[in-house]
């Protein structure tokens, strides 16, 4: 079972996760419409990461406490950011995505707390997850 704080931090991660990998390969993609999906998707992560960090700090915990818990936990996946120019790089996210959607899933189906804010920003996640899914297809 998963509290506010444990869902929250998961939520965060995965999001962050998105940043850094958006970070990494968006300047070596030479595809407008493929750059188009992955600089539209680093807006809501970082939107997700913001709204993550404000509730966590109203649960009375510390936003260094919430970033070293994340990024200590971090399991960066090393083969996507060394497929920078490749056509790999499509599947390789998408196969991404569908972790992230089923893992988070899974929090959520063993969610205890009741914070609706924290819901919807899971759900969030799993429908930015899910779109980046389903754009990605053209590229495969």
């Amino acid at each position: 079972m998963y509290s506010d704080s444990i869902l929250l931090n998961f939520i965060y991660q995965n999001a962050r996760f998105g940043i850094i990998i958006t970070d990494n390969i968006k300047e070596n993609i030479e595809d407008n419409n493929f750059k188009e999906i992955i600089d539209s998707q680093y807006l809501k992560y970082f939107d997700i990461c913001e709204k993550s960090l404000k509730l966590y700090i109203k649960l009375d915990k510390k936003e260094k406490e919430l970033i070293k818990t994340g990024m200590n936990g971090f399991d960066v996946n090393k083969k996507l950011l060394r497929v920078r120019r490749s056509n790999k790089l499509p599947n390789i996210l998408k196969e991404n995505s569908i972790k992230v959607v089923e893992n988070l899933t899974y929090y959520l189906n063993h969610y205890i707390g009741k914070n609706e804010l924290i819901i919807d920003l899971a759900n969030k996640l799993i429908g930015i997850e899910n779109e980046k899914i389903e754009r990605l297809q053209e590229f495969l």
